[in-house]
């Protein structure tokens, strides 16, 4: 007989044997315990949820080995249940019969022994004598040593029909259980494959429940870190919300994520260390390509070691002799992937919180994480490289703009502070926070002409500091040793002793290193290969070589510019003064006409143009003229010179404006170099207001009568001097008395941002009436137009008022007596106007009081006029005799005093011949008192008695 075979019945009349009643009623009380205990004493809602732990349905699975023990006449059973961690395995769950610390240590593979063999061959296994069986030569020694002979293991099958357990009973001596008893057995072993897969199914069923929730947990914060990353905006922000989200989401003491650019060489990195770590928190470096790490940016793949894996691995060492490093528990990581399958960095985890060793899900949920940060740092990356292509191309748009500005200002601009002033503003704060611009004077001596701060409080600080101190020669550094050199200066960062190099005191030197930037670059100004100035740039942040060739393009710029001021302002001035000692000093005046001009050469930086204006007497006619020679500086001007004498020779010749006009033509066709002039020569009679006017290629001249609005003169305009082949019409006409007639040059009226014919419109309305004097009109048309405070061009005004009706008029026959109705008639004028009328008095007495004496028995005409607050007064009789020159006379002369008198107090005086005798005026300012020195009058008489 085998020792071992598959046992069907059980020998009849075997003595204890249960009958069939017995047996039935025993399935029947089995099958309630089991029901009540599983629907009652332990509901299979409490059994833990740990497939590895069936503690929870050990009892049930206890009182069932007793019960098949019982039935199977033994007193020794067990149950057998698959070993979580190794599924090919059996592992003892309950028993009796045993002792624990025998079959609690006991594993049996599938295959050996009974329970092993059941198992794997899915039968029931009956071994008669286990010391002759090869199946358990593993637990022989072990079977005799608890008395166990003989073994009985029925499988215990899932609903599925795969084995899960054995349901084992153990005989002490050789015993062969019959078929009912083994139907029996056969269904405790499937009562307890059921308490033990509902078991297992409820704990896998609670755990994937928690196991999901964990997932929809880590899921949510997978989308928070989504959103978050997605909203990141500069790439270490971006690091430390992946680590941080890294280290939430899986539940980790430490996580590190790191950036590599250019290799270990080029790389960012963020660590983040719980309370546990706190020892380690200054530890902030990521060891440079060593270890484990250099395995994931290599293989660009995720990699996940336990424990013992990590120090197993081949890689572990460059990690483990990292000084510093924290303690690696476990680890996993995965890889930062670009889109085009490049590596980007990896992020880092070790020591879960629960201590757990890290699982499949957490690495997908980690190469997730990576992913997504991935794709944000690709995006952050290409956003930065657009900005900083965006800056770049801002920086040089703003360096182009910035030469455009400079260039069009220093090709505008002659004035040398003006281009310093500019220049200084004009690198702050694009260039420098501060700037200083050193000029050469007339002594060969730097000195500081513009500056300019970022921050408008610090300007007067530097200027005062800068302003006062010297710039020190034979030093290595600064302005000095750049305009001793020519040589550009490029400091990055500002020494201690290069601010004592430079300055006289300790004091100062600390001074200039607070009102200074710690980085400055110096470079000449040069032009023609001379130097003539030094410009200074400082700033907080360093310069580089890119600065300096943007500062060295500005200073050539501004030192070409600032030569050309300098030579400009020579030429101008010199034109400046040659054209003012061509222009008439004095206007002739007269009782019928006052006259006045005005000129104004070009704003500061412009040169000098060839504008001029006459007032030429001819007998009892004048001649006005004004001009314009096209071109600039001291030629334009000596032009001018040589035009205005030839129009004076032709107007003193008597001649005609057009003939005027047609000569200098002429003379203008001979002069070198000219290209041609402008000009309006007009001839008039005051007495009779008779006018005549030519133009050459001129703007018409503006005629303003007293009853009607003011006008252009309509002229044929004729063409410009110089020309050649130009004919002249000459215009004339009669002026109502008070007329004002005003001559100017283009330099008025013309704009660039307007045509001609609005200035034309503005100078005809600016001369609305009343104009009471030539002087107020040219100053009305200068500020209506806008010329008062400097413009491009010269500008000329000539106005000549006609004389008008005047304030007083007084015909007194030539008595004596009629030299005090004049003095009354003056004093009421004056005295009623709130003027001082004194001299005015005392000098018409002396005047009417010699026309008496010397005219005969005609009469006196005495007239007159206010102007402002100048009174002209004149004295008309018939006598033909002029005053002599004036001398003082001797003291026993009585005659000549009043004249004296008229040449001491009066402001002008004169005397001219009339058709019907002679004139004698003077003009005074009223409110002037009589002199302490007057001459004292002889002979007793009273005022008024003296000879003329």
């Amino acid at each position: 007989m085998t020792p071992e075979r598959r046992v069907r019945g059980r020998r009849a009349g075997d003595p204890g044997a249960p009958t069939h009643d017995d047996a039935a009623d025993e399935v029947a009380r089995v099958q309630v315990e089991l029901a009540a205990a599983a629907a009652g004493a332990m509901p299979l809602a409490e059994i833990d949820p740990t497939i590895r732990d069936l503690s929870r349905v050990t009892p049930l699975l206890a009182q069932l080995a007793a019960a098949v023990a019982r039935l199977l006449g033994t007193d020794i059973a067990a149950v057998w249940v698959t070993d979580p961690d190794a599924p090919d395995v059996l592992v003892a769950n309950a028993w009796v019969g045993f002792p624990d610390n025998y079959i609690s240590a006991l594993r049996v593979p599938f295959g050996t022994g009974s329970a092993g063999r059941a198992v794997s061959e899915r039968r029931i296994i009956h071994v008669e004598d286990i010391s002759a069986s090869a199946h358990y030569d593993a637990f022989r020694a072990g079977a005799a040593e608890h008395g166990v002979r003989a073994a009985l293991s029925v499988p215990m099958l899932t609903l599925a029909g795969e084995p899960m357990g054995a349901l084992s009973a153990y005989y002490r001596s050789v015993v062969e259980p019959d078929a009912r008893d083994l139907e029996l057995v056969e269904l405790y072993a499937r009562q307890a494959a059921e308490i033990v897969e509902r078991a297992r199914l409820h704990g896998q069923a609670r755990k994937l429940a928690a196991l999901e929730r964990r997932r929809a947990v880590q899921l949510r914060a997978l989308a928070d870190s989504a959103l978050a990353l997605s909203a990141a905006d500069s790439l270490d922000e971006l690091l430390r919300l992946v680590t941080e989200a890294a280290l939430d989401v899986i539940g980790c003491h430490q996580a590190v994520t790191t950036r590599l650019r250019a290799g270990w060489g080029d790389a960012d990195t963020y660590v983040s260390l719980s309370e546990k770590y706190a020892g380690w928190r200054t530890y902030d470096v990521v060891p440079k390509g060593t270890g484990v790490l250099e395995s994931v940016v290599r293989d660009n793949r995720p990699l996940r070691l336990t424990g013992d894996e990590l120090r197993a691995h081949p890689d572990w060492r460059g990690l483990a002799d990292a000084p510093g490093h924290p303690p690696l528990p476990d680890y996993l990581a995965a890889p930062l992937i670009g889109r085009d399958g490049t590596n980007l960095g990896l992020v880092q985890l070790s020591d879960k919180v629960d201590e757990t060793p890290f699982s499949a899900e957490d690495e997908a949920i980690l190469v997730q994480l990576a992913q997504m940060a991935s794709s944000t740092i690709e995006r952050l990356e290409a956003f930065e490289g657009e900005r900083a292509a965006r800056r770049e191309a801002q920086d040089a748009a703003r360096l182009q703009s910035v030469l455009s500005q400079a260039s069009a200002l220093f090709a505008e601009s002659f004035d040398p502070q003006g281009i310093a002033s500019a220049l200084a503003d004009l690198v702050v704060p694009w260039l420098a926070d501060v700037s200083l611009l050193h000029l050469l004077d007339s002594a060969g001596e730097l000195v500081l002409r513009a500056c300019a701060t970022a921050e408008s409080a610090g300007l007067e600080r530097v200027a005062a500091f800068f302003g006062a101190a010297p710039v020190l020669l034979d030093v290595s550094y600064g302005p000095a040793a750049v305009l001793a050199s020519g040589q550009p200066q490029l400091v990055q960062t500002t020494t201690p002793e290069m601010l004592r190099a430079v300055t006289l005191t300790e004091e100062q030197a600390v001074e200039l290193g607070q009102v200074l930037g710690r980085s400055s670059i110096c470079v000449p100004l040069t032009a023609r290969g001379r130097t003539v100035g030094v410009l200074t740039l400082s700033r907080h942040e360093k310069y580089d070589p890119a600065d300096l060739e943007h500062a060295l393009d500005l200073a050539r710029r501004a030192g070409l510019a600032l030569d050309n001021a300098s030579r400009y302002a020579f030429e101008r001035d010199l034109a400046v003064t040659l054209q003012r000692s061509l222009l008439p000093r004095q206007l002739p005046t007269g009782p019928e006409f006052r006259a006045a001009a005005r000129y104004l050469p070009g704003a500061r930086g412009t040169q000098v143009g060839g504008d001029w204006y006459d007032v030429i007497e001819v007998g009892d006619a004048l001649v006005l003229v004004i001009g314009d020679v096209v071109g600039r500086g001291v030629q334009a001007a000596a032009v001018m010179g040589q035009l205005q004498a030839t129009v004076r020779a032709y107007a003193l010749e008597g001649h005609g404006p057009a003939q005027i006009l047609d000569r200098l033509d002429r003379v203008a066709l001979a002069i070198d170099e000219l290209n041609f002039t402008t000009c309006v020569v007009a001839r008039l009679d005051p007495s009779t207001r008779q006018l005549s006017v030519a133009s050459a290629g001129h703007p018409p001249p503006v005629l303003v009568s007293p009853a009607a609005e003011p006008r252009l003169l309509e002229l044929d305009p004729g063409l410009p001097l110089g020309v050649g082949g130009a004919r002249f019409v000459e215009h004339s006409s009669h002026l109502p008395a008070g007329s004002l007639l005003l001559l100017y040059t283009d330099g008025l009226v013309e704009s660039r941002d307007a045509p001609i014919s609005d200035g034309l419109d503005r100078l005809v309305a600016s001369l609305g009436p009343p104009v009471c004097s030539a002087d107020e009109a040219c100053d009305r048309v200068l500020s209506a137009l806008g010329r008062d405070g400097g413009h491009d061009d010269d500008t000329a005004v000539l106005a000549l008022l006609l004389g008008t009706t005047a304030d007083l008029e007084l015909r007194l026959p030539s008595v004596a007596a009629s030299a005090g109705v004049a003095r009354r008639a003056v004093g009421k004028l004056l005295t009623g106007r709130g003027l001082d009328a004194e001299v005015a008095q005392l000098l018409v007495t002396e005047l009417v009081a010699n026309s008496a004496r010397h005219a005969g028995q005609g009469q006196v005409e005495i007239r007159a006029m206010l102007h402002d607050d100048l009174v002209r007064i004149e004295v008309d009789d018939d006598s033909r005799r002029l005053p002599a020159a004036l001398l003082e006379p001797p003291w026993e002369q009585e005659s000549g005093r009043g004249l004296l008198m008229v040449e001491v107090l009066a402001d002008q005086w004169g005397a001219e011949p009339l058709p019907t005798g002679k004139r004698v005026w003077f003009e005074v300012t009223p409110d002037r008192s009589p002199s302490p020195e007057l001459p004292a009058v002889t002979g007793g008489r009273p005022p008024g008695h003296g000879s003329g």
